[in-house]
């Protein structure tokens, strides 16, 4: 378990699995908030889905309780977007999240064990939402 709060990356209706690498595009004012709570070397955050159904923004309410610990580096892209690579690692769930004022969120998070990850982390993306 991560007793310090790390960043967590809400991304609209999708979280990777571990094991799993994806590139996505974001919004680099937004990413360099994240980097500057990265409080470890292996510039780690943790990747939760976040409900559009639930909330045309990400909120504390609107996001999944279940993700992963991923690691991350930005690529350039253009003036406001950025691309995004992250390599999930270890399926976790979401004990305490909050909002920082600069619109940052923050997590303690619970590493799920690798046997039931999978499954836990389908189910969670389901039933075990924010709220």
């Amino acid at each position: 378990m991560y007793t310090e709060q790390i960043p967590v990356v809400p991304l609209d209706n999708f979280a990777p699995f571990p094991g799993c690498e994806m590139v996505f595009e974001a919004d680099r004012e937004y990413l360099d908030r994240v980097a500057d709570h990265v409080q470890d070397e292996k510039q780690q955050v943790a990747i939760v889905a976040w409900d559009h159904e639930r909330s045309d923004r990400p909120t504390t309410e609107s996001m999944r309780r279940y993700g992963v610990i991923a690691r991350f580096a930005v690529l350039p892209y253009d003036e406001q977007k950025v691309l995004v690579a992250v390599e999930g690692s270890q399926a976790i769930e979401i004990l305490d999240l909050e909002q920082e004022a600069d619109g940052v969120f923050l997590g303690r998070v619970r590493i799920i064990e690798r046997r039931r990850s999978a499954l836990r982390l389908a189910a969670g993306s389901q039933h075990n939402r924010a709220g």
